[in-house]
C-alpha cells in the first residue's frame, strides 16, 4: 500500500507503527469495512488525523482532521 498526503500525518503513523504495530494493524482493518473508508487517529502529541483509502488505486491517504468540538472544556471548581 502506498502512503500519500500529510507529511506529519505519515511520520506518526509510522511512529505508532514502531511502538504498536498491532494498533496500525487495527487501523488498516477500520479503514477497509467502513463505509466511507475512513477512520481517524491521533499522534503522541494529539494531533488529530485522518486515514482513507482510496478504492480505485489502493492508496492510503492521510490528512489532519478538524477537532472533534470547539467547546472549550468545562472550568475546574
Amino acid at each position: 500500500m502506498k502512503l500519500e498526503g500529510n507529511e506529519q500525518g505519515i511520520d506518526a503513523l509510522k511512529a505508532l507503527h514502531k511502538k504498536n504495530p498491532g494498533f496500525v494493524r487495527a487501523l488498516l482493518d477500520d479503514v477497509k469495512s467502513t463505509t466511507d473508508n475512513t477512520t481517524y487517529f491521533r499522534d503522541e502529541q494529539g494531533n488529530r488525523y485522518s486515514l482513507s483509502l482510496d478504492p480505485h488505486s489502493g492508496a492510503l491517504v492521510l490528512d489532519t482532521a478538524p477537532a472533534l468540538s470547539t467547546r472549550p472544556p468545562p472550568p475546574v471548581e
